[in-house]
């Protein structure tokens, strides 16, 4: 979400195996974005999921 509201996002992330990191910028992600119809799917599929599991959390809340 950081690349899409060009915000500041730090993370951490536990691997169970090897793994390879790749950084991904602005500009790349766009890229992916408009030339890759799928790719902008499941980022709006991921965007769409969390949305929904934090609705649940707020209401649980309540």
């Amino acid at each position: 979400m950081a690349l899409i509201e060009r915000a500041t996002r730090s993370a951490s992330a536990v691997t169970i195996g090897q793994t390879e990191i790749v950084p991904v910028d602005e500009e790349a992600f766009l890229f992916l974005v408009q030339q890759t119809p799928y790719f902008a799917l499941n980022v709006m599929r991921t965007l769409a999921g969390r949305l929904r599991e934090m609705d649940k959390r707020i209401l649980g809340q309540m």
